[in-house]
């Protein structure tokens, strides 16, 4: 299930005297940080992401998904102001979910596995206002690429 930030941050979760800290990358990253970050020379992010398939295939005790029929593909979305990630079947393959039809996947299409939001000063103002939060403190890097924000609901 997905979760707004507003969902995640709503009065019912906090109290007016708690504090939320949320961390939040900029837009201001250089194109090639931000493709360094998500497809590493060590491939560590790559074995993170394809994990997640052996991980569905343990979570339903079954082979659900064939790890080797996927690869890691992220992409950086520059008018959306994130990071992309898909995963590219190399064949024709089936998912398969116990008690379900299994979905067939052709060879070379694309499954998104994860979008990565990078944010400037104003759209982090209007995702704590649609959240009915307020920040209390912001700290942000010197290079603008990261902000920490403490969040309260009392103004």
């Amino acid at each position: 299930m997905t979760r707004s930030v507003a969902s995640i941050l709503s009065p019912d979760v906090l109290a007016p005297r708690d504090r939320f800290i949320d961390v939040i990358d900029s837009r201001y990253h250089k194109l090639d940080d931000i493709h360094a970050a998500y497809n590493d020379r060590a491939g560590v992010t790559r074995r993170f992401a394809l994990n997640v398939s052996s991980n569905i295939s343990d979570l339903f005790n079954d082979n659900t998904v064939d790890v080797w029929c996927i690869d890691y593909n992220p992409y950086s979305n520059e008018v959306q102001g994130r990071n992309e990630t898909y995963f590219r079947c190399l064949k024709e393959t089936q998912f398969r979910i116990p008690s379900e039809t299994p979905i067939l996947v052709h060879k070379g299409e694309y499954i998104r596995f994860a979008f990565s939001h990078k944010y400037d000063r104003v759209e982090r103002q209007v995702l704590w206002a649609i959240a009915g939060a307020y920040p209390v403190q912001e700290w942000v890097s010197k290079d603008d690429g990261y902000a920490l924000t403490m969040l309260s609901w009392s103004s």
